[in-house]
């Protein structure tokens, strides 16, 4: 949505957006580090503290509001397909497949998948797996 205002050359549009998980579909760090690891089907997860570093916030959370309000726009990715279809790029790219191909394949799926059945949601797992 945000491109096709851009490309349209609609002013008021090139600016700093955020684009995050409905409220739903908000995780721990921990969850969705595990979750990845568990889709890529390899990998680990290492916590290392340091005491003497400067504290963060226990939660951060993205601020959609403008996103919705300006584009109307709302995810169309829950929590599993948005870790899915993330690990399913970076074993293409890890294996060698062009990043842009990646991108532009996966694109062209989700764009199909909206074309077909109105929303993402339900055929995103049904996707073909990328080049």
């Amino acid at each position: 949505m945000l491109a096709e205002r851009l490309a349209a050359g609609g002013s008021g549009f090139d600016e700093g957006w955020n684009f995050g998980p409905a409220a739903s579909d908000e995780r721990p760090v921990a969850e969705v580090a595990g979750a990845l690891v568990a889709a890529l089907g390899r990998g680990r997860i290492v916590v290392e503290s340091d005491l003497a570093a400067a504290h963060e916030a226990r939660v951060l959370r993205l601020d959609t509001a403008k996103a919705r309000a300006r584009l109307g726009w709302t995810p169309m990715l829950g929590f599993h397909d948005a870790i899915a279809t993330t690990a399913r790029w970076y074993s293409g790219w890890h294996g060698g497949v062009d990043a842009l191909a990646l991108t532009m394949r996966q694109i062209e799926d989700y764009e199909g998948a909206i074309r077909s059945f109105g929303a993402a949601q339900p055929v995103l797992a049904q996707l073909g797996e990328l080049p």
